[in-house]
Formats: structure tokens, C-alpha cells, sequence
């Protein structure tokens, strides 16, 4: 019965995700992405999957803090226009991500692949530039999901991730190369 709701909360996470890739905006991606952070974490927690429920669980707080960066792009403490490396909040996601790697690793070097993959995304997603996040996701942050996914037999995530890539790609097609040929 776990492995049927593990399924079923990663199929309706999926369906959410792919979606916010077509979302220009990127606060409307973040918002979809936070919600299907949360059904993620549901999907790794019934299928045994800690590793990758702890780093879907921070990543919805790290989504949840991009959202509410102030219209200059900076979290309280962060100097105006601050660029991710100089950003506080920036290096204590990253610090956060590596101390779940490491709380959750068993010697599997698989179950590094969640905190690794997020780690780079806080840097794409610190960017707040909906182009370069769909760029970091769709050549580094989305295998390294689907290898994971691969290994955990989460078979939504799975599809997940190949659907990501080809909603990133046709994301792509719909806003920088449609638009030019007109």
C-alpha cells in the first residue's frame, strides 16, 4: 500500500511540476514548484527514501525564500543586488543541503545525488532568472533527479524528470525561439 501512495503523491507532484515550467514568470514557477516540493517529499517518504524526502522537504523552504525576496532580489541581511555567492541565506541552504547528504548517507553514493543536485539549484534558483534555472535543471539538476528516481524505483519521478527536460525544452521553443521567428 506504501508503494501505491508513494505513486500516487509523485504523480500528482509530477503533473505540477511539469506544468510550472511553462510559467514565464518566475514567482508563478516558484509556487508550483513549492507545491509539488511538498507531494515529492510525500512520494520519498513512502517509498524509504530519506535523502531525497529531507532535500525535497528544504527545498520547498528554499522556494518559499527565493518567493520572498524583496523586488531587488535580497533576503533580510542581503546587500542590494547581492550576487548568491556574497548572500548569507544563499550559503546556509548550500550548508543545509550538504548536512542532509550527510545525515542521510548509508555509503550508497546514490543517496549524495538529492543533496548535490539541490545545492545546485539553490545556486540557479538564487539567480531568480527563469532562463538560467531551466538551463541548470535541464542538463544537470534533472538527471541527477532521474538517476536518483532510477535507483529508489520512484517511478513517478521517474517520468518526472524526462517530462521536466521536455517541458524545459519546449518551454525553450515557446519563449526564446517561437518568438524570434515571427
Amino acid at each position: 500500500m506504501t508503494f501505491v501512495l508513494s505513486q500516487i503523491f509523485g504523480t500528482v507532484a509530477a503533473c505540477i511540476i511539469i506544468a510550472s515550467f511553462q510559467f514565464k514568470d518566475v514567482r508563478k514557477l516558484l509556487i508550483m514548484q513549492t507545491v509539488s516540493s511538498v507531494l515529492f517529499a510525500l512520494q520519498f517518504l513512502f517509498l524509504n527514501a530519506y535523502a531525497g524526502l529531507a532535500c525535497n522537504v528544504l527545498g520547498m523552504f528554499l522556494r518559499i525564500a527565493v518567493y520572498f525576496r524583496d523586488k531587488n532580489g535580497g533576503l533580510p541581511g542581503e546587500k542590494k543586488g547581492s550576487t548568491p555567492f556574497a548572500s548569507v541565506w544563499f550559503w546556509a541552504f548550500c550548508a543545509a543541503f550538504a548536512v542532509v547528504g550527510a545525515v542521510t548517507f548509508g555509503g550508497d553514493p546514490v543517496e549524495l545525488i538529492p543533496s548535490v543536485a539541490m545545492i545546485i539549484f539553490t545556486y540557479a534558483i538564487w539567480n531568480a532568472d527563469a532562463k538560467f534555472i531551466r538551463k541548470l535543471n535541464f542538463f544537470i539538476c534533472c538527471p541527477m533527479w532521474l538517476t536518483y528516481n532510477v535507483f529508489n524505483f520512484a517511478i513517478a519521478g521517474i517520468v518526472t524528470e524526462i517530462f521536466n527536460m521536455f517541458s524545459v525544452a519546449l518551454s525553450w521553443y515557446r519563449f526564446y525561439f517561437k518568438k524570434n521567428k515571427v
